[in-house]
């Protein structure tokens, strides 16, 4: 624990939880990350917008519900939404450690692996 305090002593904010080894914090992950140095994170979990805030509905639990989440789930165009997804995958491999985990849910693999293969490709021509 004391070399995550060491690690984490750059950071501004408060963790929303700490436990024993483990420290979550909830804030823009972007300004956050560039308080944490190089190299220095074993794992990372990240759950970033998923840009479906388009004003409709879906049915959960037998009930219409709108598929609204806020502003920050609104698409800000296939460009820029790729341009986010990149920042943030950057962002984080800078932190964590050679080798270490980087996890995401399911629902967002798409959009990272569009992403990706996006800068790939402009990256080859």
């Amino acid at each position: 624990m004391k070399n995550n305090k060491k690690i984490l002593s750059s950071v501004k904010q408060s963790p929303y939880f700490s436990k024993n080894n483990f420290v979550l914090y909830k804030a823009d992950c972007l300004e956050l990350l560039k308080q944490i140095p190089e190299n220095s994170i074993n794992m990372i979990f990240a759950d970033p917008p998923y840009f479906l805030s388009n004003g409709g509905f879906t049915v959960h639990a037998g009930k219409m519900v709108s598929v609204n989440k806020g502003k920050w789930d609104v698409t800000n165009g296939l460009k820029k939404d790729f341009e986010f997804h990149l920042e943030w995958i950057k962002a984080c491999h800078r932190v964590l450690k050679p080798g270490e985990q980087f996890g995401f849910p399911e629902h967002t693999i798409q959009s990272i692996n569009a992403a990706l293969l996006c800068r790939l490709v402009n990256s080859i021509f």
